[in-house]
C-alpha cells in the first residue's frame, strides 16, 4: 500500500490505494467498516458513508485519489477492532 495521507474530515479516516490501485479507507472508528454504501461525488470529491440508513460525511477525497473513486467499482474499509484485530471489509462505490 501506498503512504497513508490525512485529511480533515468528518469521522477521522486515511486514504490510500491498495495493491490494485483500488481506494482504501482507514477508519479509526470501526464502526464505520460496516458500511454498505460509499457515495462519492465528482464534482466536489466529497464521500459519504451509507450506514444503519444514514447518509455520513466522511470527507472531501485527496485530489490524488479522486480517479480511483470515480473508476473503481469497490473500496477498501478498515479498521481496528476494539479488540485490537485489524478489521477489511469491501464496500461498493456509488457516483452521484
Amino acid at each position: 500500500m501506498e503512504t497513508a495521507t490525512f485529511i480533515p474530515s468528518g469521522v477521522n479516516a486515511s486514504f490510500d490505494r491498495g495493491e490494485a490501485g483500488a481506494p482504501c479507507i482507514r477508519f479509526f472508528d470501526p464502526s464505520y467498516v460496516r458500511a454498505e454504501t460509499i457515495l462519492f461525488h465528482p464534482e466536489t470529491r466529497e464521500l459519504h458513508a451509507v450506514l444503519h440508513e444514514s447518509l455520513i460525511f466522511i470527507a472531501q477525497a485527496p485530489e490524488d485519489m479522486a480517479e480511483a473513486f470515480g473508476s473503481c467499482a469497490e473500496v477498501l474499509l478498515s479498521a481496528d477492532h476494539y479488540s485490537g484485530k485489524p478489521v477489511h471489509l469491501r464496500a461498493k462505490i456509488s457516483r452521484c
